[in-house]
């Protein structure tokens, strides 16, 4: 298990312990994680009480179709994210 996973699993507890409190229900549009998040979720017991689902968009074209993200949304995103891993580099 990656330190990412780890980390995840540790954040859903306490997800899960809101939203069984609150009675909301979560779902979810994924790109970069390629399902990870839907992944995780659905290894807890009873998950279908407040998970409806996910969608893996990876696409920018997709992502304005699909979700009716806006095109400067997207540039402004992936730049930001160019430039923070550039910084990691």
């Amino acid at each position: 298990m990656t330190p990412l996973e780890r980390s995840l699993r540790k954040d859903i507890q306490g997800l899960v312990k809101e939203l069984k409190k609150s009675r909301q229900r979560l779902v979810l549009a994924e790109s970069c994680t390629g399902g990870l998040l839907a992944s995780l979720l659905t290894e807890v017991p009873g998950v279908s009480d407040w998970f409806c689902g996910s969608q893996v968009v990876y696409r920018d074209m997709s992502k304005e179709y699909w979700l009716r993200v806006k095109r400067p949304t997207l540039k402004k995103t992936l730049s930001r994210e160019s430039r923070s891993g550039q910084r990691n580099v």
